[in-house]
């Protein structure tokens, strides 16, 4: 009898194991046919048992309760695809993408917080994040997207049938939308979440609003498949249709792929047989079409080679009656994940749907508005527009008014309309370089750091140095650019707090050449003052040559005083930046001051990092001269006699040379030219020399030069008017007695 009860037990765990992997085959065939709805009930009662085993210490089938998880998540019962997920993460079994589809899950529930606590756990384990990079930049982000809920205005349309209407479209007066409702002649349903096949259906407008009930289209737009979205061109005589095919993935028995068609309305009124769009493919889906507002291009979505992952968006280009090869319109717009449901408006933004961007949960809304260099960076347009569910397919030609699809309530597809108060604002701006501000760089990577929710956007200038970023309203903002051997002068920063208008700010950035030049300038800037006042002086003449040179220069001020000397040397590689000086004779030659002569020196030396990369260096010198002044007086240099005589010697003209350009520049002035000696010798010969010398310059300037005798008087002071202590009797150097021999002008008188 013992015998008989043991083999009877043996025999039921026996038919209890037999029948268990049974209905895992049936639930792995549900899965396999993506008939989720039949899939799930099963894995979840398998998954219960298995994780009730591992709790009392045995091993559960954690590939079981992943099934349950994707069948929940599939189904959209987010709710008990985050339980198991959760169970998965307990207990150790969580791989990269259960992460994934528990963040979305949660994020599908509007539980961000938590959320973000498995992004990081996620992190924490060593996964790497993959899609959700960008999610990680700011997990914030969410509240910052539900802050201001006045911005739109949402209301259900009244032909929802609540069994999934969704892809609004513009044709004729009404609307075309794309429903999962049953009808009469077609009542299969699709196994993923147990909805009926899509069909076409049109809303007439009423009374401003529309008619509650929508009408099947028929004949073109019908097939035993899934049919639409459809986009019409603005005459209403080009539709656009998306339709899966019939082929069948003979291992899976699921539905393959998504094709696009285009039917014509003839004269008659009649539509043509939707045709094949030109780059349909058995190998990947097309679908989600619309046309630009001057319908020279199309927008499509496709899962195509080429593209960043998921579905991407594409264009073609209107070329007679075909389209030329598609362009994926890259990272700018595109993700790693999918892109859908493109729509432009007339002012050329588009808006589209993404789960590859931050965002509120499923897929969110975006526009990305156009600008100089392509799309812009797509925005996310914000609660209550965008919510924790799927709010995708916008459609607005004035970006007012509009409609769009949502599955806020109860996850099922519903249209609703959009009342819009955006404030759009956008910052333009230029990089140019440093050295020649007129001279604007291309391909500068700049970036827009968002200051306030911490994420940053990354565009590039374009061949006019131009760049152009969307804003954020309430947000401080840093740009900054990086460009191979440049280096970013000061970064530009900006707000838009408290801004409720529609604005575009600029920011211009400026960036230095750091690679070696060929040659290295340095400008010496010479800034002439007025002695007297400390001031500078605009239009000052002046001229300029190096001391020991004989080439002589003249310049003239700018507004500021300023007059710059360019020195030039070439730059050897490897070669350290070595200390330098140049030294310049200068002499005013310019009216109002004196004809004084100086010398100056400037000196360079520098351990300014980075400095040998440097293509110039500026070197400030101020010069002043005196201005002319009654009974103002300056020294005559170098004007010679020959001894106990007052004979001119050859080089006192030249310096007389001078006091006749003096003159002539100012010709409102009366001078005396006055002669002085030294102690030597008796006070009335000195006298008499003196009166002889300064008498010899007078009539040099007079009778040689031509100067004027009434603007000139000569006078000599002989010793009368010693400079130092060197009087009768006191013992001198010959530099001490010759700083008494001299020769001055004095104004005597300025008209």
């Amino acid at each position: 009898m013992k015998k008989v009860y043991i083999y009877a037990c043996v025999f039921l765990l026996a038919s209890s194991a037999q029948a268990q992997t049974a209905r895992r085959n049936l639930a792995e065939r549900y899965f396999g046919l993506l008939d989720y709805t039949a899939a799930s009930p099963i894995y979840n009662e398998l998954a219960r048992k298995t994780v009730k085993k591992s709790g009392k210490g045995k091993t559960a089938d954690w590939e079981v309760v992943r099934r349950a998880a994707q069948s929940e998540f599939y189904t959209r019962d987010y709710g008990k695809a985050s339980a198991w997920y959760r169970s998965l993460v307990n207990g150790k079994a969580a791989v990269a993408d259960d992460y994934a589809m528990y963040f979305e899950a949660l994020r599908y529930q509007g539980k961000y917080e938590e959320a973000a606590a498995v992004l990081r756990d996620m992190k924490a384990q060593g996964h790497e994040l993959g899609t959700l990079k960008e999610y990680e930049r700011n997990l914030n982000y969410p509240v910052y997207l539900m802050r201001d809920s006045t911005r739109y205005t949402v209301k259900e349309m009244p032909f929802n049938k609540g069994l999934g209407d969704f892809s609004p479209a513009y044709y004729r007066e009404g609307l075309i939308f794309v429903s999962t409702r049953k009808s009469q002649a077609l009542m299969s349903k699709y196994g993923w979440d147990n909805t009926g096949y899509l069909n076409v259906y049109y809303a007439q407008p009423k009374n401003g609003g529309y008619r509650r009930k929508a009408k099947l289209q028929k004949k073109e737009l019908k097939t035993r498949e899934h049919d639409g979205p459809v986009f019409f061109s603005k005459d209403s005589k080009q539709a656009f249709i998306t339709r899966n095919r019939t082929e069948k993935d003979l291992r899976r028995g699921g539905i393959v792929n998504l094709s696009l068609y285009i039917s014509e309305k003839g004269s008659d009124g009649k539509w043509s047989v939707p045709q094949p769009f030109a780059y349909n493919s058995a190998a990947y889906s097309v679908g989600h079409a619309a046309l630009s507002p001057d319908e020279q291009t199309l927008y499509f979505v496709s899962d195509m080679p080429g593209g960043q992952g998921g579905t991407d968006l594409w264009m073609c280009r209107r070329e007679g009656n075909g389209w030329s090869v598609p362009q994926n319109l890259g990272k700018t717009i595109n993700t790693e994940k999918d892109e859908m449901f493109p729509f432009v408006a007339d002012d050329g933004t588009l808006y589209y749907a993404s789960n590859g961007l931050a965002g509120l949960g499923g897929l969110d809304i975006f526009e990305s508005r156009a600008g100089s260099n392509g799309f812009m960076t797509p925005l996310n347009m914000g609660y209550p527009l965008n919510t924790q569910a799927d709010d995708f397919a916008l459609i607005t030609r004035d970006n007012k008014t509009g409609y769009f699809s949502s599955d806020r309530r109860g996850y099922t597809d519903r249209v609703m309309g959009v009342e819009m108060r955006r404030v759009v604002l956008e910052v333009e701006g230029a990089v140019s370089d440093k050295d020649d501000p007129a001279k604007k760089l291309a391909n500068v990577q700049v970036v827009l750091r968002n200051k306030t929710l911490g994420d940053s956007t990354v565009v590039y200038t374009d061949s006019l140095g131009n760049f152009t970023f969307p804003l954020l309203k309430d947000c401080d903002y840093e740009i900054a650019g990086t460009k191979e051997n440049f280096d970013l002068v000061t970064p530009a920063t900006l707000s838009t707090q408290g801004k409720n208008t529609s604005e575009v700010l600029r920011a211009d950035l400026q960036m230095e050449d750091n690679t070696l030049p060929k040659e290295r300038v340095y400008r010496m800037l010479f800034v002439v003052k007025d002695c007297s006042t400390g001031n500078p002086v605009p239009n000052a003449e002046m001229s300029v040559k190096e001391e020991g040179g004989n080439e002589k220069k003249f310049y003239t001020s700018n507004a500021a005083g300023e007059i710059g000397i360019l020195e030039t040397e070439p730059v050897v590689q490897g070669e350290a930046l070595q200390p330098k000086q140049w030294k310049y004779v200068v002499e005013n030659t310019g009216a109002g001051f004196f004809p004084e002569t100086k010398k100056m020196s400037f000196e360079f030396g520098t351990s300014e990092p980075g400095a040998e990369k440097r293509k110039e260096f500026v070197l400030n010198k101020d010069v002043c001269f005196n201005p002319i002044k009654e009974n103002a007086v300056f020294e005559l240099k170098d004007i010679y006699y020959d001894y106990n005589k007052a004979t001119l010697r050859p080089q006192s003209m030249v310096e007389l040379d001078k006091v006749y350009d003096f003159l002539k520049r100012n010709p409102q002035i009366k001078v005396q030219l006055s002669s002085h000696t030294d102690s030597r010798g008796s006070d009335s010969y000195n006298l008499s020399l003196s009166q002889r010398r300064a008498q010899s310059c007078v009539d040099y300037l007079v009778k040689t030069k031509g100067i004027p005798a009434e603007s000139l008087v000569a006078k000599g002071y002989g010793e009368t008017m010693l400079t130092n202590k060197c009087a009768n009797g006191v013992k001198c150097t010959d530099e001490e007695h010759q700083a008494n021999r001299r020769t001055e002008i004095r104004i005597l008188k300025v008209q």
